[in-house]
C-alpha cells in the first residue's frame, strides 16, 4: 500500500512540473527570452514590444523569487519605478521563512486594516482610512479609488504593513496600488558646464577679426600701458535688473586686482572672476588689471 502511494505521489509530482524552464541562465538566453516575450500578446501591454524592459523585469523578479512569467505579470513600472501588485506582494511574504500569519478581517468600507506577524517579532498593525485617502488626494482620482474604494484601502494598509515588516523579502520594491497615487517628480534638468576663464578668453580672441596686413587683431591689446587701467569707454553695458549684483561684483574684483599685495592674491582675483557669471568683456578687463598689477609687483 505504501509503495502504491509513493508511486502515485511521484506521478503527481511529474505531472505538476513543466517539461522546460524559462529561467535564463546566461545573458544571451535572457535576451532571447525578452525578444520572444516582446512579440507575444500574452504579456501585459506595457511590456509589448519592449524587450529591454522585459529583461530587467525578469532579472528583478528572479532576485525576489519570481519566475519570468510571474515577474512580467506582477511587476509594473509606475512613475519610473518598478512596483509589485498587492497580491504578488503578499505571495512573496507568505513564502518567507520568517512569515507566521496575516489578518485583514478588521478592514471595512471606511478603513483598511492589516496585522502581520513575523517570526520572533511582535505583530505589526497598519491602517489606512478614508480620511487618509482624502488627505492624499486619492478619492477624486478616476479608476479603482472610485470604483473599489474598500479594496484599495485594504491594499494600502497591506502594503504599509508588509513593507515595514518584510523589507528583506521585498528588496525595496514598492506597492503598485500605492505608487499609482504618488505625484511623479518633475524630470531633473542637467545644466551645461560653464566655460572656464581660459576658454572664454580663447573664444574671444578667436572671434576677433584679423588685420589685412596679417598683424595682430584690431582693438585694445591686453597688458599694454595705455590699457593698464579700466577705460570708461570699455565699461560693461548697463546691466538689466537681473545683472545688478554682477555689476557690483565686477567693480569689486577690479578694486581687489588694483590693491592685490602679492601675485597669489592677484591669481585669486582671476579665480573668483571665473566663478562668476560675468561677460567676456568684464573678464577681459579684470584680466588686464590683474596682469598690470602682477607686472608692478614683479618690478618691486
Amino acid at each position: 500500500m505504501a509503495s502504491e502511494l509513493q508511486l502515485r505521489d511521484a506521478s503527481t509530482m511529474q505531472f505538476n512540473q513543466p517539461n522546460f524552464d524559462l529561467r535564463p541562465k546566461t545573458l544571451q538566453e535572457a535576451m532571447q527570452l525578452a525578444d520572444l516575450m516582446a512579440k507575444s500578446e500574452f504579456v501585459p501591454k506595457d511590456y509589448y514590444g519592449k524587450a529591454a524592459n522585459i529583461i530587467l523585469a525578469v532579472q528583478m523578479g528572479l532576485e525576489v523569487g519570481l519566475s519570468p512569467m510571474q515577474a512580467i505579470q506582477n511587476i509594473a513600472v509606475i512613475n519610473g519605478r518598478p512596483c509589485l501588485w498587492g497580491d504578488a506582494l503578499l505571495g512573496l511574504v507568505q513564502v518567507s521563512p520568517a512569515y507566521e500569519w496575516i489578518d485583514e478581517n478588521e478592514s471595512s468600507d471606511t478603513k483598511g486594516v492589516c496585522v502581520v506577524k513575523r517570526r520572533g517579532h511582535p505583530a505589526h498593525r497598519a491602517e489606512f482610512s478614508l480620511e487618509d485617502a482624502k488627505r492624499a488626494g486619492l478619492l477624486g482620482k478616476q479608476g479603482p479609488w472610485q470604483q473599489h474604494t474598500a479594496r484599495m484601502l485594504k491594499l494600502r494598509a497591506r502594503g504599509f504593513a508588509l513593507r515595514d515588516t518584510f523589507a528583506d523579502a521585498l528588496k525595496g520594491l514598492n506597492v503598485a496600488e500605492e505608487a499609482m497615487g504618488i505625484q511623479p517628480l518633475p524630470s531633473a534638468t542637467v545644466e551645461e558646464a560653464k566655460p572656464t576663464l581660459k576658454e572664454r578668453l580663447k573664444a574671444q580672441v578667436e572671434g576677433e577679426p584679423r588685420r589685412e596686413d596679417g598683424g595682430e587683431p584690431q582693438g585694445p591689446v591686453a597688458n599694454s600701458p595705455e590699457n593698464s587701467h579700466t577705460p570708461a569707454s570699455l565699461d560693461a553695458p548697463a546691466p538689466s535688473h537681473q545683472q545688478v549684483d554682477m555689476q557690483t561684483v565686477f567693480h569689486e574684483l577690479i578694486k581687489d586686482a588694483e590693491h592685490a599685495k602679492t601675485i597669489d592674491e592677484a591669481n585669486q582675483v582671476l579665480a573668483r572672476a571665473n566663478e562668476m557669471e560675468l561677460s567676456i568683456q568684464q573678464i577681459q578687463l579684470i584680466n588686464r588689471q590683474v596682469a598690470a598689477r602682477m607686472k608692478a609687483l614683479k618690478g618691486k
